[in-house]
């Protein structure tokens, strides 16, 4: 099993991402920008992600207490970090983000990536906001994604569920979001009534409960 490097810099956001505020001569900033995100050279960067990554499970779990430590500047939940801190020879089936309230965005690494294994993500009552790219950013950093939860959050559209459920999503949970837009998912629904649904179609459990989905 191949190891799995640290992507490099170049990255797809689901956010607009703010940009870098380095310190120092342009230099030390060039090598921040062509090396490693900010966020994982810290104290509490790449070794507390690591402390994190549990082998027999092969899960990643983040709360409340430790999950700040790995927020940029913008308030942006890098991915990379978490690909980082799994040993080579070894993937990631499973990340758990809970209660990191500030959390508005994710930034996504490009290229192979141990995510490419990912099953299940969760990341519950944050402040995750909507992008028109979220889910298809999901969909093509993490095509084996069976469970996805990001119930609690500030999402207010599903743009872009369609390619997260032709690759074989079983579960959704969005529950207690701010969605007032399921029209990706009638159009799913309405691909199935007519028989021209060409993906996979897994989809088991659904949760939109306590949004405000117009009537």
């Amino acid at each position: 099993m191949t190891g799995c490097p640290l992507p490099e810099a170049t990255h797809v956001t689901a956010a607009t991402a703010g940009p870098n505020r380095p310190t120092g001569d342009s230099s030390s900033a060039d090598r921040t920008d062509s090396a490693i995100s900010p966020l994982i050279t810290g104290s509490c960067g790449t070794r507390l992600a690591r402390h994190l990554y549990n082998p027999t499970q092969r899960e990643i779990s983040i709360d409340k207490i430790n999950g700040k430590d790995l927020l940029g500047p913008n308030r942006e939940f890098d991915l990379r970090n978490c690909a980082s801190a799994v040993p080579e020879g070894c993937t990631i089936q499973r990340l758990v983000v809970i209660d990191v309230l500030p959390l508005t965005s994710l930034r996504f690494p490009l290229g192979e990536s141990c995510l490419a294994q990912l099953q299940e993500l969760s990341i519950v009552n944050s402040s995750l906001e909507s992008t028109d790219d979220l889910f298809e950013c999901l969909a093509e950093i993490m095509p084996r994604l069976e469970r996805l939860d990001l119930s609690g959050s500030r999402l207010t559209h599903i743009k872009g569920v369609q390619r997260l459920v032709s690759n074989g999503l079983k579960t959704l949970n969005l529950k207690g979001a701010r969605i007032n837009d399921i029209d990706g998912l009638t159009e799913i629904a309405r691909h199935v009534r007519a028989g021209t649904w060409t993906g996979r179609m897994l989809l088991e459990e659904l949760d939109v409960r306590d949004n405000v989905i117009s009537k």
